[in-house]
C-alpha cells in the first residue's frame, strides 16, 4: 500500500464534489449518520445572512504557515454496488475504506510527520529535510525524502482537494471561538447547498439521486485558515442504495514554536 495520500485525494475529490453536488428530489432518502454536532464556543446568532465564501485562497493561507497540527476524519457508508465494470470496483473500493483517520503535523519548509489509518491498517511518514522514514507494515524504515514511495512533503496539497473552489453563497454566519483562534463560522444547510446546485449546474451529482441530509460548516479566521472543516451527506443512488459520507477536518498549533518533527526510529 504505497503513496496512501493519492488515494485519499481520490476519496477527498468525490467527497468534496458531492458536497457542492447536494439535492434531495424526492426528500425521502435514508438517514446513514446523525446530525453532525458543532463543538466550538463562542457567541453569534447564525442568523441568515447570504454571505458568501470563496475558500480558493485558502489553501495559499495554509501553506504559508511556519507550522500546524491537522487532523481528518472521514466515514464512509456505501452499499456494495449492484453496477459492474469501472463502477462496481469503485463502489466495492470505497466501501472497503471504512473510516479513514489522518494526522500529523507540518512546520516550514520539509518538516512533516503524518499517520493515517485505512483498510484497518496504520501507515506513517515522517520527512525531515532529505531524510525520510516510512511505516506500511509493523515498523519504521529508513529511506531519502526523494526515494520514498509515498508523496507526502507537505500537507498542503491534500487540503486543496478537500477544499471546495466554488464561491459559496447562502450561508448562516456566527463569531466563534474554535480551536483556540477567533474564526467566521459559515453554515451551509441544505436548503443552501440546493440553491448552490441550481446556480452550478455542471455540478450534478449524479451519484446521488436522493439527499436526505447535507451540511457543509466552514470556519476562517481573518486570514483565510480553515480552521475546521465539517461535512456530513446522506442519501440513496440511483439503485436505491444507501450512500453517505461524514468527514472533519481540524487544522490546530498554528505557528507554535512547540512543534517538534523528530524521527521515529
Amino acid at each position: 500500500m504505497r503513496r496512501f495520500p493519492a488515494i485519499l485525494l481520490v476519496v477527498a475529490g468525490l467527497t468534496m464534489a458531492l458536497a457542492v453536488a447536494c439535492g434531495d428530489k424526492n426528500g425521502d432518502g435514508d438517514k446513514i449518520f446523525p446530525p453532525q454536532a458543532t463543538t466550538s464556543s463562542g457567541s453569534g446568532s447564525g442568523a441568515a445572512s447570504g454571505s458568501a465564501v470563496d475558500l480558493s485562497k485558502a489553501t495559499s493561507a495554509i501553506d504559508a504557515l511556519q507550522s500546524f497540527r491537522f487532523e481528518i476524519a472521514m466515514k464512509l457508508d456505501i452499499s456494495a454496488t449492484s453496477g459492474s465494470g469501472g463502477d462496481a470496483f469503485a463502489g466495492a473500493l470505497l466501501g472497503a475504506l471504512g473510516d479513514i483517520k489522518i494526522k500529523g503535523a507540518y512546520v516550514r519548509p520539509d518538516q512533516t510527520e503524518v499517520t493515517m489509518t485505512m483498510f484497518g491498517q496504520e501507515m506513517g511518514y515522517v520527512q525531515i529535510g532529505t531524510k525520510a522514514w516510512e511505516k506500511t507494515g509493523g515498523s519504521w524504515q529508513a529511506t531519502t525524502a526523494s526515494d520514498s514511495g509515498f508523496d507526502f512533503s507537505s500537507p498542503t496539497e491534500m487540503f486543496s482537494d478537500l477544499l471546495p473552489t466554488d464561491v459559496l453563497k447562502g450561508a448562516k454566519t456566527s463569531k466563534e471561538k474554535v480551536n483556540g483562534v477567533n474564526t467566521t463560522h459559515y453554515a451551509f444547510d441544505k436548503k443552501s447547498i440546493e440553491k448552490l446546485l441550481a446556480e452550478v449546474p455542471d455540478a450534478s451529482g449524479a451519484d446521488f439521486k436522493d439527499i436526505s441530509e447535507a451540511n457543509l460548516d466552514v470556519w476562517l479566521t481573518d486570514e483565510g485558515i480553515p480552521v475546521r472543516l465539517q461535512m456530513v451527506l446522506n442519501g440513496k443512488d440511483a439503485q436505491g442504495q444507501k450512500m453517505g459520507v461524514r468527514l472533519e477536518m481540524n487544522i490546530t498549533d498554528i505557528n507554535s514554536s512547540s512543534i517538534k518533527i523528530k524521527p521515529p526510529i
